[in-house]
């Protein structure tokens, strides 16, 4: 992953969601420093509750919900 920065596109599918979380996994496991897996394991929690939005069909609402 290093080095490299995965977009994720508007209309994305749950699926694009859930591999960028399980690379923020993979990454958070070889990561040297505590802040830097905590910040990459931040990361994969917000991938997945994407994921679990846009499967439930909240992918719009919830964004006002957070403002």
């Amino acid at each position: 992953m290093q080095g490299r920065v995965a977009l994720i596109e508007i209309g994305d599918s749950s699926g694009v969601y859930r591999e960028r979380a399980a690379e923020e996994r993979r990454a958070a496991a070889r990561a040297t420093t505590a802040e830097l897996q905590r910040t990459h394991l931040q990361l994969a929690e917000h991938y997945e509750r994407r994921a679990r939005e846009l499967e439930l069909g909240m992918g719009q609402s919830s964004r006002s919900a957070h403002r």
